[in-house]
């Protein structure tokens, strides 16, 4: 079974301006995540599939550190995703008090990016947090992402046609062998377009196509659990 993507044109040019004005605004709380290869990737923000499944703990830290800094520079933006979730989803959304605000992913252009240097992941870090007493349903997640700012030859993701479910039953090598066997569809996105999307099959961040040091990757990156009273919580 294919992935379904709902995707919208939502943000002006006004608005994407004024985010990438704001992200570089705060360009002292970008986070390194460039690892061992040094590659120019960073995050504003608290980033749960690597901060929680790493150490819980830091990801809570990071949360109360971020989650002000957040909310004072992109209140509006978060009000307007919300706003526009609630449509489209049909069901009440609401950011979840105790988890961090979904947070920035910035690339900046660098030939390395012409190589897939992401994983091929599904997403579950739900599974690293702590909901306390909520109660929802795991088969119900989903994932969003905001493009802000795309490079000149454009962006999107790779996405491949198996789920996590397909894939339960193997081991990670048998895993990464399925999938390295199999084609791989191209999901292009334009600037200024909002994605929402299970997160339940494997995809992957696609290369850049022929970066140049000016290219940047800005883009806002956010999940949300179904919970039992109807609502989605978002993180």
């Amino acid at each position: 079974m294919q992935e379904k993507f709902l995707v919208k044109n939502i943000f002006s040019t006004e608005e994407k301006l004024r985010v990438c004005d704001s992200v570089h605004k705060l360009k002292e709380h970008w986070i390194n995540r460039g690892g061992y290869f040094e590659y120019p990737f960073f995050s504003l923000g608290a980033a749960s599939y690597m901060d929680a499944r790493e150490d819980q703990s830091r990801y809570y830290q990071w949360a109360k550190k971020f989650n002000p800094i957040l909310e004072a520079e992109f209140a509006w933006l978060y009000t307007k995703i919300q706003d526009w979730l609630q449509t489209e989803l049909g069901k009440e959304v609401k950011y979840h008090p105790k988890q961090a605000l979904p947070g920035f992913h910035i690339f900046l252009g660098d030939e390395l990016f012409e190589i897939p240097v992401a994983s091929r992941h599904v997403d579950l870090q739900y599974r690293d947090l702590d909901w306390g007493d909520l109660k929802y349903k795991p088969e119900d997640s989903l994932s969003f992402t905001a493009y802000i700012k795309l490079p000149a030859n454009g962006g999107g993701m790779s996405v491949w046609d198996y789920s996590h479910q397909d894939l339960l039953e193997l081991d990670p090598l048998a895993r990464e062998a399925k999938l390295s066997a199999a084609e791989s569809k191209y999901q292009k996105f334009q600037e200024g377009d909002i994605v929402i999307h299970s997160g339940l099959h494997y995809h992957q961040i696609a290369p850049m196509e022929e970066p140049t040091e000016e290219d940047q990757r800005i883009s806002l990156q956010g999940h949300a659990v179904l919970a039992d009273d109807g609502s989605y919580q978002l993180y």
